[in-house]
């Protein structure tokens, strides 16, 4: 009889240990593997419901409860769990009522109480446990930590702000322990610090404190593991380790570091006003480009009230819109990347990134219906498609690797509506290492083919008729030089912006039908952006002369007619035909939000079309073009944008730069990050360096590859300018994304003492290995090949992770997407860990690592720019207090 009860007890003990020991393993993994919490959560209930538990009154018993109601928590809701909590309370009342495990059951009903309220009830569980934990002189001090934070949201219900900064005071001496024990109360103690009580400055201390703490222990634990991951005896291995970004290793080392971040962003002093005039400047009207097709205006626009754009169409400019693509209906599967109406405007394709990166879902919607068809090609690295009629689209396709490190091209599809994905056809195979863009227009398909090595331009024409798919391209011959554009087709004619032999560029036309090539806007002294036609009688011809936009009219055959009258230091965009034979543009400035107008071919008064309802009033502000001096006396030009009332001189500067890719950053667009940034009494520069395009091919020339180290040179010399001009270096902040990561790392590791503080965004900084990464190799014509050996000398020589040295770096937060497929994510890491080796300053090294955000495409909102923004200010000395006028201002004004 005792053999038959004993195995199924021991059956039953072993299966709730399995358990336990599933549930422990999964509390572990919380974050990362929510599936599994619910999966472990589902069991756990089911051996409840079986009876198979020993005894009530068990230990084990217990703590089986205690994980099920953590469980419940995470992946349900705290209402839910509180019967777990009592339950486990019920099993340590008999053997362990004062345990550690005991007082975390009561915090954990606490927790529970306060969010439904039970106010008294909720604090005579957290008595109990204080009284619990007392005798054990804060052995634990994470359990401290959560105790006490019930404490304080259980006051800041009640608004005892004084009672909450002196409870979270007697924490201090662990404030080193568990981030996520941390954050909640943190959260609380910097919004009191907002206040402007004598709490609130008590507060602002303790935080102070607090985040100083945790920070220090971080930086001393990190040394005393560094430099070692997985056996890694030195910094070399580390860095090699970490390219391995879904080793479990890995993703701890970027944890701990993202946790700490996320801390120490989100407690900032100056975050909340910050994010709130920010989220106040950027939900206003705004409309995106326009597109005319079959006597219609397309366009996006995004109303007050919506977070994101939807897609429009009005016969007219003047007349109501109706809306074709609602964002309610594309944002369910992410964000909208492009959207392309087909020639008689009977359906629009659409793409949507789930996750924020360049692989994207394409649909199409029938606009007479005004529901999607049941066309759909997923995983598709395609930024726009080309319309054949009514028929379908041409798409260009790339490959991943097996091993997931390289994308390819694969060629041009096309798909036609009704058929399935594997059922396109490919139509031209793409060349190894080039990127394709592809027009239809006048029966004719049009690819443009840019090669990743030399940058070279090939164009492919043919008629765009299915009886003729298997007709042969025609490939135009070589005589518009490296980096020509294709601007517009009309009768036989193919206009294109040409390089060849010029420096600033010239408009061509080529003959498709008799191969003749001949100018027809000639070369001026300012670098040629494009020339757009507008009607089929007149064309456009958009110039930066000295970094100012200069927009002419011309006739067809490219006779200069007039000059179009532009806003001072204006960015001009060409948005598209405006009907009648006008030109619809953008324009905007760095104080100047955007504006759209009606251009008229013979000279009258432009009309405002669309003006933006910031509330910002750009008559407070002021902005100039200034030149300092490179090393090598090239001038370098400067844009620079603040409040009238602010002196240059000890003021707090954010400076942007780029310089790579034929990428202009002047004229200086608006940006209303930028514009929160100079309400605050800050200073917005952006500087041209070489690698641009600012002053033609040459400028680009002069930083690309070999020539790369000047765009160092011309950034330390704009640092040196504004020392000069009396900014320290401590108030001088500088900002760079992508290419712009990469040159600001290198400038930072070449003269760590010029700034005071760096930005970073998805850097490209293994610059030795990465045409190994994603679509790397597209990138040589701009950096030169690392297996070549002179290309691979100068790439070394501005390497961060080569130049870096043991020296006082400036404080340095680094912004990575997770799902990047354009500058791969370990890049980030290898900078982090190399600087974190070699900085002998007490300024912060900051990692914070973006769910749901791309190279280009973000799901998640605006925390990047609000992160940025928060680092920058306190880094640099800022005070965020001139926001509260104008948030309430604005809140006024709304209501």
């Amino acid at each position: 009889m005792k053999k038959t009860l004993k195995k199924p007890a021991q059956a039953a003990y072993n299966t709730k240990r399995a358990w336990l020991n599933a549930m422990e393993h999964c509390l572990v993994e919380l974050d990362r593997k929510d599936s599994i919490a619910a999966e472990n959560l589902e069991l756990g209930r089911k051996l409840l419901q079986s009876g198979r538990l020993c005894d009530d009154r068990d230990i084990r018993s217990g703590q089986l409860f205690q994980l099920l109601g953590e469980l419940i928590v995470t992946v349900g809701d705290k209402s839910t769990a509180l019967p777990y909590f009592l339950k486990c309370v019920a099993c340590y009342e008999v053997s362990h009522p004062e345990s550690i495990a005991m007082a975390r059951a009561h915090a954990w009903i606490s927790s529970c109480l306060l969010d439904s309220n039970a106010y008294g009830d909720a604090i005579s569980s957290l008595k109990r446990a204080i009284n619990i934990l007392e005798p054990h002189q804060l052995n634990d001090a994470n359990l401290w930590w959560w105790v006490i934070h019930s404490y304080v949201f259980y006051q800041s219900k009640r608004g005892k702000t004084r009672e909450i900064v002196s409870a979270m005071r007697k924490c201090l001496p662990v404030a080193h322990h568990s981030c996520k024990d941390l954050k909640p109360a943190l959260e609380i103690c910097a919004q009191i610090s907002m206040r402007r009580t004598s709490a609130g400055a008590e507060a602002a201390n303790l935080l102070k404190e607090l985040l100083e703490s945790r920070y220090s222990h971080y930086k001393s634990h990190n040394q005393a593991q560094k430099p070692t991951l997985e056996g890694a005896a030195d910094i070399d291995l580390l860095l090699n380790a970490l390219e391995d970004v879904n080793s479990d290793t890995t993703k701890s080392w970027v944890h701990d570091r993202n946790e700490l971040t996320e801390i120490i962003l989100k407690t900032s002093p100056s975050r909340s006003h910050i994010h709130f005039r920010a989220w106040q400047l950027s939900f206003h009207a705004s409309i995106s480009d326009i597109t005319y097709r079959a006597s219609q205006f397309f366009y996006q626009l995004r109303t007050p009230d919506a977070a994101r754009p939807s897609v429009m169409s009005s016969r007219t400019l003047w007349s109501f819109p109706k809306v074709v693509l609602k964002a309610s209906d594309y944002s369910q599967h992410g964000c909208l990347t492009f959207y392309e109406p087909s020639d008689k405007a009977r359906y629009l394709a659409y793409g949507t990134s789930a996750d924020g990166s360049d692989n994207v879902t394409i649909r199409v919607r029938d606009l007479k219906t005004g529901k999607d068809l049941e066309d759909c090609l997923r995983e598709i690295t395609s930024s726009h498609v080309a319309w054949r009629k009514q028929e379908g689209f041409y798409y260009q396709h790339c490959k991943t690797s097996a091993d997931g490190k390289q994308k390819t091209p694969i060629g041009i599809f096309f798909h036609k509506l009704g058929q399935t994905q594997r059922e396109d056809v490919l139509v031209m195979e793409s060349k190894p290492d080039t990127w394709a863009s592809i027009w239809c227009t006048e029966g004719w398909l049009i690819i443009t083919e840019t090669g990743g090595h030399d940058d070279s331009v090939r164009f492919y024409l043919r008629e765009d008729d299915e009886q003729i798919q298997d007709k042969p391209f025609c490939i135009l011959p070589d005589c518009f030089g490296n980096g020509a554009r294709a601007v517009t087709f009309q009768k036989d004619c193919l206009d294109v912006v040409s390089y060849l032999e010029t420096e600033n560029g010239k408009s061509v036309r080529y003959n498709v039908q008799t191969g003749s090539l001949s100018d027809v806007i000639s070369e001026t002294n300012g670098f040629l952006l494009v020339a757009r036609a507008s009607g089929p009688d007149h064309l456009f011809g958009l110039t930066l002369d000295d970094c100012n936009s200069k927009l002419s009219v011309h006739s067809r055959d490219g006779d200069y007619l007039h000059t179009v009258e532009l806003p001072p230091l204006s960015r001009v965009r060409m948005l598209g035909y405006g009907g009648e034979e006008k030109l619809l543009i953008r324009t905007d400035s760095g104080i100047r939000p955007p504006a759209i107008s009606l251009i008229d071919l013979n000279g009258a008064p432009s009309r405002l079309w669309f003006e933006s309802d910031l509330p910002f009033d750009s008559e407070l502000y002021e902005e100039e073009l200034v030149f300092c001096e490179s090393f090598d006396g090239v001038r370098i030009p400067v844009h620079i944008s603040k409040r009238r009332d602010v002196k240059l001189a000890n003021a707090a500067v954010i400076l942007k730069v780029y310089g790579g890719f034929g990428r202009c950053m002047l004229p200086a667009s608006f940006d209303s990050n930028n514009a929160v940034w100079m309400e605050m009494g800050g200073v917005v520069a952006t500087a041209a360096t070489r690698g641009g395009h600012e002053y033609g091919r040459q400028w680009h020339n002069a930083g690309k590859k070999e020539n790369r180290i000047n765009v160092v040179n011309d950034i330390l010399a704009v640092a040196e300018y504004f020392s000069g001009q009396g900014v320290t270096s401590s108030r001088l902040g500088i900002i760079g994304d992508s290419n712009g990561g990469l040159m600001v790392a290198a400038a930072v590791a070449r003269s760590p003492g010029a700034f005071g503080a760096a930005c970073i965004g998805n850097p490209l900084i293994d610059i030795l290995n990465f045409p190994s990464w994603n679509f790397g190799r597209l990138y040589i014509s701009e950096y030169g090949d690392p297996e070549n050996e002179a290309e691979r000398k100068a790439l070394l020589t501005y390497s961060p992770l080569h130049v870096m040295q043991n020296d006082c770096y400036p404080a340095t937060l680094v912004q990575v997407a997770n799902n990047d497929d354009r500058v791969h994510k370990s890049n980030g890491y290898k900078y982090v860990a190399k600087l974190e080796s070699v900085q002998q300053a007490s300024h912060r090294t900051l990692l914070r690592v973006y769910e749901a955000q791309g190279h280009a495409h973000s799901v998640a909102g605006n925390s990047w720019s609000i992160d940025r923004l928060a680092f920058l200010a306190d880094a640099l000395g800022l005070d965020a207090s001139p926001l509260e006028r104008l948030i309430k201002r604005d809140k006024r004004s709304s209501s």
